[in-house]
């Protein structure tokens, strides 16, 4: 199903793309065993069989946002992935985390913030500089909407603390050799952090 509403995205407008993120982030959320009731879904929790770890879950959208739907495995495993997508998964990540509420994204900050980093980071990410931007400006849509909108004060701060960590980590990185990341990503992701903390 996940790989269906990551198609619907390509071409979309945007009523049809909303609606296609707001299922996929309700999906992703419902894997989490949160009531869904008072949201209109109307779908009792999965069992523990079904359902997933966090990482697991997002990891279904960070797949789709560096991956595509099944279009782009069908055309050869082509690495570009197309910005309708992207900015619908974008939302799909705002949609869920909305969906689990503030009280599950304040105890899951360092969760959400590991997730979206790479979003921007993965060598997936894109091979142009334009790729890479708009990879940027979608972590940067989503963190602005979930840690500036959702967190009460003392969460923020919290939150801030996880991006000033990321970011010592990232420059870390950069001073001893990245590893599979490449410099270019690295600083995207220091750009995303400190446009962050500016406005937190």
């Amino acid at each position: 199903l996940s790989a269906l509403c990551l198609r619907a995205f390509d071409g979309a407008g945007y009523p049809a793309r909303m609606s296609v993120a707001k299922l996929l982030g309700g999906l992703v959320a419902y894997t989490q065993g949160t009531d869904h009731k008072r949201q209109g879904m109307m779908l009792s929790a999965p069992s523990s069989k079904t359902s997933k770890s966090i990482q697991d879950a997002l990891g279904i959208l960070v797949q789709g946002f560096l991956k595509g739907g099944v279009g782009s495995f069908l055309k050869g495993g082509s690495s570009s992935v197309s910005s309708e997508v992207r900015v619908g998964v974008s939302h799909a990540f705002v949609f869920c985390f909305k969906q689990l509420g503030q009280q599950w994204v304040e105890k899951n900050t360092a969760v959400v913030i590991s997730q979206v980093i790479e979003l921007v980071t993965s060598p997936k990410t894109g091979s142009t500089h334009t790729e890479i931007v708009c990879a940027r400006n979608s972590v940067n849509f989503v963190l602005s909407t979930v840690l500036g909108q959702m967190l009460r004060e003392k969460a923020q701060l919290t939150a801030c603390k996880e991006l000033v960590n990321s970011l010592l980590k990232s420059i870390k990185l950069s001073e001893q050799g990245t590893g599979d990341m490449s410099l270019e990503l690295l600083q995207h992701w220091q750009v995303c952090a400190l446009h962050q903390l500016g406005h937190l």
